[in-house]
This record gives structure tokens, C-alpha cells and sequence, in this order.
């Protein structure tokens, strides 16, 4: 069973430790963390220590936003969460967070470089295997570049809805 019909769904949730709050003033959001929802109540994220999986009761008490309303085919949902389990022992990108600290004491530095395949932080995690599922998530915004308060804000404004 898929937790509550939402694996492959990004969700994006307040808190996250010392690097959730560091993303969280460093780009002037409420959320501090974004992962997928996972089979069997399970979310797959990045984190310090290496990229895998956690309990998704873990995260139930925070404040959060996903997009469940969001039309998404059962194969992106297969695919999404098989492309984020191959990629299980990733390292984390110290490098962006140390960015977004500096942006916090106020430097002017890039909010986040240009990641590589082998190191993320959350929201780089939930775009890069969305993207390489056949979804892109904010077209107009490098995989690479985009922070939780981006994916927090596509949520919110339902932007799958909007025709142009």
C-alpha cells in the first residue's frame, strides 16, 4: 500500500535540525526540509550522513505542504521512487548549506551552486529524481537551484493549475 495514494509526491515540512533552519533563513522560507513520500509510510531524503530512507511519522507533527492534489501517472510514481533508491548513500552538499549561511550573515553568494551527482541537499534531492522521472517541477529554475521555499511555493499556488 502507498501511503495515502502520495508515493513520489514531494512534501516540504518546517524544522529539519540546524541545516533546516540554516535553509530556512537562507531562503527566507518556513520550510526547512523537502523528501518524497515513499511506499509503506516511508519518505526517501537527503540528508547529513548520506541520502535514504525514514519513517514519514517522523515528520507528521511538523508544519508541512504536499502536493496530493497534483495529477501524477503510477508510472512516475514507480519511477521516481526507484530512481531516488538508486541513488541511496549520496553523499550531502555541505557546500550549498555553507552558501546559505553566508547568505544569512549577508554575503552575496549564489543561494545554490550548481550541484553534482553525487552530493544534495533535500530540495536538489527531490528535483534532480522528479526530473529524471519525467517531471519537472519548476521549469523556469536549474534542478540544481531549487529550495524547498520553491517547491513549498508551487505547492501552495497549485502551480500545475495554472493555464496560460
Amino acid at each position: 500500500v502507498v501511503a495515502g495514494g502520495l508515493c513520489g509526491v514531494p512534501r516540504c515540512v518546517r524544522g529539519g535540525g540546524v541545516t533546516g533552519k540554516i535553509i530556512m533563513h537562507g531562503t527566507s522560507s518556513p520550510y526547512g526540509h523537502s523528501f518524497l513520500v515513499m511506499p509503506e509510510g516511508r519518505v526517501s531524503e537527503a540528508r547529513p550522513g548520506g541520502a535514504g530512507e525514514a519513517d514519514l511519522a517522523k515528520y507528521v507533527a511538523m508544519g508541512a505542504v504536499f502536493n496530493d492534489q497534483e495529477p501524477l501517472t503510477d508510472e512516475f510514481r514507480r519511477s521516481v521512487c526507484e530512481i531516488a533508491r538508486s541513488y541511496y548513500g549520496a553523499g550531502y552538499d555541505w557546500a550549498a548549506i555553507a552558501n546559505l549561511a553566508l547568505n544569512v550573515l549577508g554575503r552575496q553568494t549564489p543561494l545554490l551552486p550548481v550541484g553534482n551527482r553525487n552530493k544534495f541537499i533535500c530540495s536538489q534531492w527531490v528535483t534532480v529524481h522528479s526530473t529524471a522521472a519525467g517531471k519537472i517541477y519548476c521549469p523556469t529554475i536549474d534542478r540544481w537551484q531549487v529550495s524547498p521555499r520553491t517547491l513549498a511555493d508551487r505547492i501552495t499556488q497549485r502551480a500545475w493549475e495554472v493555464r496560460v
